[in-house]
């Protein structure tokens, strides 16, 4: 066997490459020890610090090897959820790396051990502030990230206590208080003339508070800014005022979400075009350059978004806006990838992108970012092509049910956490199409309602699945089934206003509920509830009415309507015992009803925006909530306020307890599934795998041993309790 040679120079240029893969480095020093010097620079370039005792034990490791201090040029400190009050790392100016390291020149900050009960706020003493003036000059970039603190005035001290600072990267950024105008002012007309800002990018959740503050310290230099369009921003005059007054303002980045509530695009390209009205009427700013970078989660979220109703005029409007700047450029990056990523990539040429950007299209100018080919092969776990749509538990605890936009159905083995069967919900259709799950009160029976079509599912003990029975219903489509807690009947809610009750064994139709026509619209977010409880069958349909319906099955006429709330009602839950209704809404609030008499219990007030999930405890005494304020709250059944209260950085979309009632499991817009004790509020463990996209989906196995989640990605992801509870 021969083995060409190839120069040194060659071999160095591969190690450069691979200068962002800390793995590959070193697994090409351990290769050839030729190559080690290359590999080391790369190995050193950025250091990390991730307590106090490595913190502590740095300054000894380079004063030992004083020939790895040029090498460095990034240092970030971090936090662990590992180590008690480990944010009190950031309350210390490390002087011994300041000094010591020769060409650092770029410092970054980020807090993995967040404090969800809100005790600690960031607020540097005057000598911490007077130590980086000194000693961190020579940092010229700085990046920050989930920090949160005291108030605008203790953000801005500390951002311009680095002297030298020309690029800041803000991300997950919170402010407690906001200080009095007088106050505030002053502490900008003091920082002002230190900053030399040029280059500002906020990303996400970054409150609109922080936002002002920088850009009222930086608007006299400030020449590049990225900025993270929401509505609170998009919206706000404050910012629009401090738009008009960025004079040295060359080049602004702005970037949205393509996925979300109906019109969330459509919505953000028309705040696009009024915040460009209003700076070019203010006529201060010389815009050169304007970028929009258009973000999303899936191939199917990008596809619904072009497919909707008055994108195609706003996307329209949008190119005006682009071209009338000298520079422009439009992105769209998707992070989903899986199996449609190559069918995606080959119709691009007649993508409907062409249509909604007649100009610049042809001339290149519309770039769409996908994931590469390498990334989809090693995803660790197979996924959905779509938004995942349903996530189920079958009561033995022996499987978990998935379905997404693709029409997919994925059915998990819970024990290895590994796919056991897959296969398309409807006989007839292979699109894309809305699926909704429910698992009989047996687990052996899944029904799978789509489109018009609704199939049940048998599944044995080794998993193997077979089609029992189906049924189309013309004329319609189906938004969701529920079983009754005999699995004799099985109820569907229709988009024509009906809600038909079938034999659960042969799907044959035993009565319809006729909801009347004013019931055939539906609103924005929630889920088309059906609830059943004993002879009683609960209604309520998401952007309709404001209130759930009781019916009685043996005759479908209307029992009761519990009327109270005063917007749409988003989601329910039964207690345990079924006696006691939890009902939230777009009203912020969460009402509890008792069943038997239909008589309102409770008002549970205390979020600040729309609440999008609800749950009781194990033992009934407890309602948890999940609300669009970036909180999950546990209430006493009984009223009052709230006992415990749980944080994310963006929306909180599901919440759930688990089967013994000791942990809460939430997940969110943030991208992240965290679980907190109930004993104290603590965060246990905060999960990563559906890094890149919301997370919309969690629920427990029965038994209490696998925690499960699924993702807008199309992922779906699994755990033992045990394992995360040690990790």
């Amino acid at each position: 066997m021969s083995f060409d040679r190839f120069s040194v120079e060659v071999a160095e240029l591969v190690v450069d490459q691979l200068s962002d893969d800390v793995p590959s480095l070193r697994n090409v020093a351990l290769v050839c020890h030729e190559l080690l010097p290359r590999a080391r620079f790369h190995l050193f370039i950025h250091i990390g610090v991730r307590n106090k005792e490595q913190m502590n034990a740095l300054p000894e490791f380079l004063r030992e090897k004083p020939h790895i201090c040029p090498l460095v040029r990034c240092v970030t400190i971090s936090t662990t959820d590992d180590e008690l009050h480990s944010f009190t790392i950031f309350e210390r100016v490390p002087v011994p790396l300041l000094t010591r390291l020769p060409n650092l020149r770029r410092w970054k900050v980020t807090n993995h051990a967040l404090d969800f009960k809100g005790q600690h706020w960031l607020s540097l003493s005057q000598s911490t502030i007077a130590s980086l003036h000194k000693y961190a000059a020579r940092i010229g970039h700085l990046s920050i990230n989930t920090l949160s603190f005291s108030g605008c005035a203790d953000l801005v001290r500390f951002v311009s206590a680095f002297s030298g600072l020309h690029t800041l990267v803000c991300e997950e950024i919170n402010v407690k208080g906001h200080g009095t105008a007088t106050a505030l002012a002053a502490t900008y007309q003091r920082s002002a003339p230190q900053c030399r800002l040029a280059r500002l990018f906020i990303r996400r959740d970054v409150s609109e508070a922080a936002v002002v503050a920088l850009l009222e310290i930086s608007k006299c230099s400030l020449q590049e800014l990225a900025l993270h369009v929401t509505r609170e921003q998009a919206d706000s005059m404050q910012l629009l005022a401090l738009g008009g007054q960025l004079s040295k303002l060359d080049t602004l980045t702005l970037s949205m979400p393509v996925e979300g509530r109906k019109l969330a695009f459509t919505q953000a390209i028309s705040r696009i075009a009024s915040f460009f009205k209003l700076l070019s009427d203010a006529g201060t700013v010389r815009l050169q350059e304007l970028r929009v970078h258009c973000y999303g989660s899936s191939f199917s979220a990008l596809a619904a978004i072009l497919a909707q109703e008055g994108t195609l005029e706003a996307c329209k409007q949008l190119e005006q806006v682009l071209l009338a700047f000298p520079r422009h450029a439009l992105k769209f990056s998707l992070a989903g990838g899986g199996r449609q990523s190559r069918s995606f990539k080959e119709d691009l040429k007649n993508s409907k992108l062409r249509d909604c950007f007649p100009t610049l299209w042809p001339l290149g100018q519309v770039k769409v970012e996908l994931p590469s080919t390498t990334a989809d092969i090693t995803r660790t776990r197979p996924s959905h092509d779509g938004a995942v749509q349903a996530l189920v538990a079958s009561s033995d605890s022996k499987w978990i049910a998935s379905a997404a936009h693709d029409g997919k159905i994925i059915l998990w083995d819970v024990v290895q956490q590994i796919p056991s069967r897959e296969w398309t919900a409807s006989g007839k259709r292979h699109g894309q199409g809305s699926v909704s799950l429910a698992f009989s009160h047996n687990g052996r029976r899944l029904a799978a309602a789509g489109d018009s079509e609704l199939a049940i599912w048998r599944i044995d003990d080794q998993g193997l699945v077979s089609r029992s029975n189906s049924l189309e219903v013309e004329g319609t489509s189906i938004h969701g089934c529920a079983w009754s807690h005999d699995d004799a009947h099985l109820a569907v809610d229709c988009a024509d206003a009906t809600i038909r009750i079938l034999h659960g064994s042969t799907l044959q139709e035993a009565r319809v509920i006729r909801l009347g026509r004013s019931a055939s619209g539906t609103g924005p977010g929630g889920k088309h509830l059906l609830l059943f409880h004993g002879r009683w069958l609960l209604s309520a349909r998401p952007g309709f009415p404001r209130h759930c319906c009781l019916w009685d099955l043996a005759s479908g006429r209307l029992r009761k309507v519990l009327q109270g709330h005063t917007a749409p009602v988003t989601t329910a839950a039964l207690d345990p015992t079924g006696t006691r209704l939890a009902t939230a809404s777009m009203d912020h609030t969460v009402r509890v009803w008792d069943t038997e008499s239909g008589a309102l219990i409770t008002v549970l007030r205390g979020h600040s925006g729309p609440i999008l999930d609800v749950a009781f405890s194990p033992d009934g005494k407890f309602v948890l909530s999940a609300s669009e304020d970036k909180k999950a709250k546990i209430w006493p059944v009984s009223g009052g306020e709230c006992t415990l209260s749980f944080k994310h950085f963006n929306w909180v979309h599901a919440a759930r307890f688990s089967p013994d009632g000791r942990y809460v499991a939430t997940t969110s817009w943030d991208h992240t599934v965290r679980l907190f004790k109930v004993e104290d509020g603590s965060l246990v463990r905060r999960l990563w795998e559906h890094e890149g996209a919301p997370v919309r989906h969690v629920v427990f196995s029965p038994d209490g041993e696998t925690l499960w989640s699924g993702a807008d990605d199309g992922s779906v992801s699994g755990r033992r309790l045990g394992n995360v509870l040690r990790a």
